[in-house]
C-alpha cells in the first residue's frame, strides 16, 4: 500500500513538472510560496520546504526540479539531507515518505552544522571546511567547501580524501561541525568534566599509571606524567554516541626529569595545511602549528587550519548505546625504508568491538627535550618559549593498541615493536557520564604511535601512552 501511494506521489510530481516545463525554463522555479527575506529554519522533516510540518506535491515538484537542475537548491534546502548542495533520488523518496506518513520530530544528523537550531538540537554554530582550498572557513554544507575533504573514521581516519571511496568504512566529509565552543559536534550543549590523571611512576623501562614511553633505535625513555585536563562533552545523539573534545589550554604541562636533563609533554592545538591529520597516502599532514618543530608555510590551496577545531588538542566519541563501539582495537605498522631511507606510509588497522562506554579519538602531543645539564625551572613553564617539540597525532582507544616499525636505522633487518595489547584501556561508565554529576573516574585510554624521525638523534621510535583518570 505504501509503495502504491509513493508511486502515486511521484507520478503526480513528475506530471506537474512536465506541465510546468515551459515556466521552469524561464523562471527556474516551481510555484512555491515566496521565501521571506530573513533566514528560515530548516525543518526536521526532509522535503518540508516551508516548515509547515507537511510535505506537499508542490514541494516534491520543487525537489524534482532541483534534481534536474531546473531550480536552485535554496528553493528547498530542507530536501538536501546530506548537505551536498544537490537533491538525489533517495532524498526525493524520503520526502515522499514524509508526505505519506507525516513529519516526525526526529532530526536527521545531517542537519547539524547548517547554522540553524533545528528541532532536537540545543545549538548549531555551523561547521568548518576541511581539506581543501578554503579549509577553516565557516560552512553550512559540503558544497561550500572546495577541493578534498577528510575521512571521518575507519582505517583511513583523518586522511585527506576526494570521496567516500577513499574512506574505507567511513565517509569523506568536507564541511564538519566541531566542538569546544559550548556546542558539540552533534549540535548538543557541552559541559566540562575535569579529570585528574593517576600519577605516573617509572618501573624499569615502563610507566605505571599515566605517561609516555619513547622506544627508539637508540634507547628507551619512560616519561611519567601527573596533570589535570578537561573533557568538554556533549549529549548523546540519536545513535547513542557522545562527542567530546579536549581543550588544549585545559591540559597542564608535564615536566619530567630524565637523569641530568628534562622533558616536557604538552597537549597541542594542532594545525596542518588543509586541516587534516594525515595526507591522502597516510603520511602525517604538513604541520603549520606556531611555535613547534616541523612548521612549514602552507600553499594557497591548503591553508593552515585546526585539525580538531580551534583550541582543541583532541576530538572523538564515547559510545553510550547497547551495541558499543566498533573498530576500537588499533594496530599501526610502518616500514622505515631500511637502506633506501624512504619510509612508507603508516598502515592503520582498526578492528574489534568495544562495550558501552568505549571511546576512540585522535589527539596531538608534543614531547620536548631540554639538553642542558640540570632541570631548569623555566623549562616547560606556561610562559616559556616552546623549543623544538614535534606534534605527533595518536589514535587513543579504550581497547588495545600496538605499533611496529620495520627496517629501521638504515637497515632492512631492524624492527621496533611496542604493544599495549596486554594492557587495554578501560571504558567510561555511561550512567555516571550522563548523570547530573558526571565524572570519568577509572576511564583509561592507551595509544601506540610510530614516528620515523623524532629528532634529538633518537631516530625512529614507537611512542606509547597511557592516560588514566583517578
Amino acid at each position: 500500500m505504501k509503495s502504491n501511494r509513493r508511486s502515486a506521489f511521484l507520478i503526480a510530481a513528475l506530471t506537474a513538472l512536465c506541465f510546468s516545463s515551459v515556466a521552469l525554463a524561464t523562471t527556474a522555479t516551481p510555484s512555491l510560496p515566496s521565501p521571506t527575506p530573513t533566514p528560515q529554519a530548516l525543518p526536521a522533516c526532509i522535503g518540508d520546504c516551508d516548515a509547515s510540518r507537511q510535505v506537499t506535491v508542490d514541494e516534491i515538484v520543487a525537489l524534482v526540479a532541483v534534481a534536474l537542475d531546473r531550480a536552485a537548491i535554496d528553493q528547498c534546502g530542507a530536501g538536501d539531507a546530506n548537505r551536498d548542495g544537490k537533491i538525489s533520488i533517495d532524498e526525493i523518496i524520503r520526502a515522499v515518505d514524509n508526505a505519506i506518513g507525516g513529519c516526525s520530530d526526529v532530526v536527521p544528523r545531517s542537519l547539524c552544522g547548517n547554522g540553524i537550531v533545528d528541532a532536537g538540537e540545543d545549538c548549531d554554530d555551523a561547521g568548518l571546511c576541511v581539506g581543501g582550498s578554503n579549509a577553516g572557513e565557516t560552512c553550512t554544507r559540503d558544497a561550500q567547501c572546495f577541493g578534498p575533504g577528510m575521512c571521518d573514521g575507519g582505517n583511513n581516519i583523518g586522511r585527506s580524501c576526494d570521496g567516500d571511496a577513499d574512506c574505507t568504512g567511513s565517509h569523506c566529509v568536507h564541511c564538519r561541525p566541531v566542538g569546544g565552543d559550548g556546542c558539540a559536534a552533534n549540535c548538543t550543549s557541552e559541559i566540562d568534566i575535569r579529570a585528574t590523571l593517576v600519577a605516573g611512576r617509572v618501573g624499569g623501562p615502563e610507566v605505571t599509571g599515566s605517561g609516555f614511553v619513547v622506544n627508539s633505535d637508540v634507547l628507551t625513555i619512560p616519561l611519567p606524567i601527573e596533570r589535570l585536563q578537561s573533557f568538554r562533552v556533549g549529549r548523546p545523539g540519536l545513535d547513542g554516541t557522545v562527542p567530546f573534545v579536549v581543550v588544549a589550554a585545559s591540559v597542564g604541562e608535564a615536566r619530567v626529569r630524565i637523569s641530568e636533563h628534562c622533558a616536557c609533554v604538552r597537549a597541542v592545538d594542532f594545525k596542518t595545511c588543509g586541516g587534516t591529520a594525515f595526507g591522502r597516502d597516510g603520511r602525517p599532514a604538513t604541520s603549520c602549528t606556531e611555535g613547534f618543530s616541523g612548521r612549514e608555510v602552507c600553499p594557497a590551496d591548503q591553508p593552515c587550519s585546526h585539525v580538531f577545531g580551534p583550541g582543541n588538542s583532541a576530538n572523538g566519541i564515547f559510545s553510550c548505546n547497547a551495541a558499543g563501539l566498533p573498530n576500537v582495537d588499533v594496530a599501526i605498522t610502518q616500514d622505515a625504508g631500511g637502506g633506501t631511507g624512504i619510509p612508507s606510509p603508516a598502515q592503520i588497522t582498526l578492528s574489534g568491538r568495544g562495550a558501552s562506554g568505549s571511546a576512540l579519538f585522535l589527539s596531538s602531543t608534543a614531547i620536548e627535550f631540554d639538553l642542558r645539564f640540570g632541570c631548569y625551572p623555566d623549562f616547560c613553564a606556561v610562559a616559556a618559549p616552546i623549543n623544538g617539540g614535534l606534534p605527533i597525532v595518536a589514535i587513543e582507544t579504550t581497547a588495545r593498541a600496538s605499533a611496529k616499525i620495520s627496517n629501521t636505522n638504515g637497515e632492512f633487518s631492524n624492527e621496533l615493536v611496542d604493544s599495549l595489547t596486554g594492557e587495554p584501556g578501560t571504558v567510561a561508565d555511561c550512567a555516571v557520564l550522563l548523570s547530573s554529576n558526571p565524572t570519568l573516574s577509572g576511564f583509561r585510554t592507551v595509544a601506540a604511535t610510530p614516528s620515523i624521525d623524532l629528532g634529538w638523534s633518537l631516530g625512529s621510535a614507537v611512542i606509547t601512552s597511557k592516560s588514566e583518570v583517578q
